[in-house]
């Protein structure tokens, strides 16, 4: 048997030369990485913003709904009506003392009264109008009638619109646009 010497190297070329990228290789693996990265974080960018915008909208619905709770409570709870302007209601609670809705412009907020405790209910408004009716309907209306003096008010309304900026936007966009209603229940 004869024996033949053989080197291993020649072999270890060949294996090491498959196993290495080319330069076109890399650079083309860098691009498409690059690429996947850049459309990950445009999305996680938008995704972010969207989920903060309706994050604030889900707190500015919490927020009107206390108000419509709150201001319903108030006014069930009201024997008289003392003052009905578009930015201003006194309800008279009896023993209770006087709850005011007030309507701050230069600040834009919604504020409630009741004693000495002030409390600020809504934020960011833009516009509000607080209205007085009788219990009455009209014919062939869900509405009831105006009131000529604050003796006739049975049901009160407050209807407001807030508006906010959107994030990553500097147009405001009009979120909400509410109205309370209730009836006073004491005659």
């Amino acid at each position: 048997m004869v024996s033949r010497t053989t080197s291993s190297t020649n072999s270890r070329r060949r294996t090491a030369r498959l196993r290495a990228f080319t330069l076109v290789e890399l650079v083309v693996a860098s691009g498409v990485a690059s690429l996947v990265v850049v459309v990950v974080a445009s999305l996680t960018l938008f995704s972010s913003q969207h989920f903060a915008f309706l994050a604030d909208q889900v707190t500015v619905q919490a927020k009107s709904i206390q108000m419509t709770d709150q201001f319903a409570k108030d006014a069930r709870a009201a024997r008289a009506v003392v003052t009905a302007r578009p930015n201003l209601l006194i309800l008279d609670q009896g023993g209770n003392g006087l709850v005011t809705y007030a309507y701050l412009a230069p600040a834009k907020t919604i504020t409630r009264q009741a004693g000495l405790n002030t409390r600020t209910m809504l934020t960011d408004v833009e516009e509000v109008k607080f209205e007085g009716f009788q219990r009455t309907p009209k014919k062939g209306a869900f509405e009831p009638y105006g009131t000529g003096t604050t003796n006739e008010i049975k049901v009160v309304y407050c209807t407001w619109k807030s508006k906010r900026t959107k994030p990553g936007s500097t147009e405001k966009t009009e979120r909400q646009c509410q109205t309370a209603k209730a009836v006073l229940r004491t005659p």
